[in-house]
């Protein structure tokens, strides 16, 4: 490796970098540490085309152009070689022990060693320190859906036994909608892993799924209960039962938060407190005469 240089920052390129995201506010922290201390770190490149190839320090170079700086402080090393997976290595320990990556970024990073560089887990694990049962959990992630893996890369459910448990439903539409309800939540990790159980047993335990119109209230089906019976009104002038419309609101609201939505059927929604309720005003009602 060279001595250190000043050199100018319009001549860099940016390599491969593992890391896709990059967090504003720490980028303003580095920037303002930088400012005021100096660039303690220098940045690492290899000659390329007519300028430089970064190979580490993408953090410190986006941090060192927010102060408006045309040069910076780096190392420049002779270029490697291995098709630039020597160069990506480098990038993905750097910043994987620097700051943390997205779990998405790591298992990506992970996954274009094993598919693109043609290594193998038990390679991987050694070059990047960590055990081969860490990598093949990551490896995980990039078999999700990419709608899941968004969600993922926006900071939901770093634990890969979400993952696995999601990758159980084989159905793709139960197993992106259920995702979907869960981040829209922002359920807890314990409560995904109860919603991700219940949903493979309930599909598991249901032999034919009981189709229901897609702007129905699964409760409302299910109790029979489609319609205000005849008497209600009457019922509800005597004090007896709430407004119909209030019964129908508290029903949606209930069928909208449930993790179990996506799948609704006469087994999943049998033992629901919203159904059994519903069930049995409207039986109460029909008896009245």
């Amino acid at each position: 490796m060279n001595a250190l240089q000043d050199i100018p920052i319009e001549r860099i390129h940016l390599g491969r970098n593992p890391r896709t995201k990059f967090d504003k506010a720490k980028l303003e922290e580095l920037s303002k540490s930088i400012s005021a201390r100096g660039q303690k770190q220098p940045v690492v490149v290899e000659p390329y085309k007519d300028g430089y190839l970064l190979v580490m320090g993408e953090r410190r170079l986006r941090a060192v152009k927010m102060l408006g700086q045309s040069t910076i402080q780096a190392y420049v090393r002779d270029r490697t070689n291995h098709n630039g997976r020597e160069r990506f290595i480098d990038a993905l320990i750097e910043n994987d022990q620097r700051e943390d990556m997205t779990p998405m970024d790591t298992a990506r990073a992970y996954q274009v060693l094993r598919d693109e560089y043609g290594m193998s887990v038990r390679q991987i694990s050694k070059l990047i320190g960590k055990a081969e049962s860490t990598i093949d959990n990551l490896l995980l992630l990039t078999k999700l859906d990419p709608e899941i893996q968004e969600m993922i890369d926006q900071g939901l459910w770093k634990d890969t036994r979400l993952a696995r448990g999601l990758l159980q439903i084989e159905d793709k539409d139960t197993r992106v909608e259920l995702a979907h309800r869960l981040w829209d939540h922002r359920a807890s990790l314990k409560a995904c892993l109860k919603a991700v159980t219940e949903t493979i047993q309930a599909i598991r335990s249901t032999p034919r799924r009981t189709r229901i119109p897609k702007d129905a209230v699964p409760s409302q089906v299910f109790a029979e209960a489609e319609a205000k019976p005849a008497n209600w009104d009457m019922l509800k002038q005597l004090g007896r039962v709430p407004e119909w419309e209030l019964v129908v609101h508290a029903a949606e609201q209930t069928c909208e938060r449930c993790s179990l939505r996506s799948i609704a059927s006469r087994i999943t929604c049998e033992q629901c407190g919203a159904v059994t309720m519903l069930r049995t005003m409207v039986e109460a009602a029909h008896d009245t005469q």
